[in-house]
């Protein structure tokens, strides 16, 4: 055959694949195939940290709404500011969400054991001298989620007087916001 011209059975095959396209790839078919394939990688997307905090079981404490404000990713767990509400008044809550690995649930439940012994143990041992100390009241521990949730204490976080403690801020405005 001569160059450039298909041979005897090439406008044939042409013709045939051009079918074969037409009945095969149809747009809609296609897209509709591709659009399937979108939702089945997206569906095994994780949940983001707000997600997951907004999961967690809040009916034991009546709340209908929950407004994560701020979440901070740890290397362990995810720790949320969270604002929730039983519709009629509205409390700032701590989340302290241990993430999936091995022994995440047994962490969490020490935290929540921790806390709770803490906690009755201060209230036990106020003294008159008027310095007290404690720890946020625990509202909640979310087993299946291995989720503690605690009640918004006011003053600075222990963590953060550490870290001006460690930074060289002087030992005893370390002792004296301690007491707070």
């Amino acid at each position: 055959s001569a160059p450039g011209r298909a041979p005897c059975g090439g406008k044939r095959l042409g013709r045939a694949a051009q079918q074969k396209v037409r009945a095969d790839f149809h747009v809609q078919h296609t897209t509709r195939a591709l659009i399937s394939l979108f939702d089945r990688y997206l569906d095994r997307q994780p949940a983001t940290a707000a997600q997951r905090v907004a999961s967690l079981n809040w009916s034991r404490l009546n709340v209908v709404a929950v407004g994560v404000r701020k979440i901070h990713e740890r290397a362990e767990s995810i720790v949320a500011e969270a604002a929730v509400s039983d519709g009629i008044s509205k409390r700032d809550v701590i989340v302290r969400q241990a993430r999936d690995s091995e022994g995440a649930l047994e962490r969490a439940r020490n935290e929540f054991e921790t806390l709770s012994v803490l906690r009755q143990t201060m209230v036990a041992e106020r003294n008159g001298s008027g310095i007290s100390y404690s720890v946020p009241r625990l509202l909640m521990f979310d087993e299946p989620h291995r989720a503690v949730v605690v009640e918004r204490a006011d003053g600075k976080a222990l963590a953060g007087l550490m870290r001006e403690a460690h930074r060289g801020a002087s030992l005893s405005r370390f002792a004296v916001a301690m007491r707070r």
